[in-house]
């Protein structure tokens, strides 16, 4: 929620900021003041509650989750119907079926999907060098689209180029599950984050 309000503050002309509603407050409030009030006090309170899920969950949190639950540890997975695959020493795979609300308007899955598929192998595959008290934060993500599908399993891997104490490089490809033909090939960069 947060999230939405920034959005929103940061799109609107400044001469209009303090004149909008903001999602949260009481539309039963009595004048333009008291909505302007509480606009105000919603945001200050946004500002000082720190998200816990702002850089991730940790590292064991988060393996462990995965092991005992599988893709429910993640609400994504569920989301996209993700299944998890090995996962460990700095590699991860995991594997979706395309469905047709995944298609866009040409009829190709939606290339962002291949992206957000990668992302996720990808960062699986780094949580699997973390420390206990490390995170995780994407820097820089780059993906190449080399063919398009519409139908059938994807599958996307994962690994760690090199992880250091600071910053961490990593690659990922997305394939055709049944001919494993390459679709899109991603390199990123995190930050690596100490509690």
């Amino acid at each position: 929620m947060r999230f939405c309000r920034t959005i929103m503050r940061w799109s609107l002309p400044p001469a209009r900021q303090d004149s909008v509603a903001m999602p949260s407050i009481d539309s039963t409030a009595a004048s333009r003041h008291e909505i302007q009030h509480q606009a105000r006090h919603s945001q200050r309170l946004s500002r000082r509650t720190p998200n816990p899920l702002a850089y991730g969950r940790g590292h064991l949190d988060y393996i462990d989750e995965l092991n005992r639950v599988g893709r429910d540890a993640n609400p994504f997975f569920k989301l996209m119907g993700i299944e998890l695959g090995e996962f460990g020493d700095g590699c991860a795979s995991l594997t979706m079926e395309v469905r047709p609300d995944m298609l866009n308007g040409a009829g190709w899955l939606q290339g962002g999907v291949y992206v957000a598929l990668a992302d996720e192998a990808i960062a699986l595959a780094l949580y699997t060098l973390l420390s206990k008290d490390e995170k995780i934060a994407t820097i820089d993500e780059h993906t190449s689209f080399i063919k398009g599908v519409n139908t059938g399993t994807i599958a996307a891997t994962g690994r760690v180029i090199r992880k250091g104490r600071r910053v961490a490089f990593a690659d990922g490809e997305v394939r055709n599950a049944a001919d494993d033909t390459l679709l899109t090939r991603t390199s990123t960069s995190f930050a690596v984050i100490k509690n």
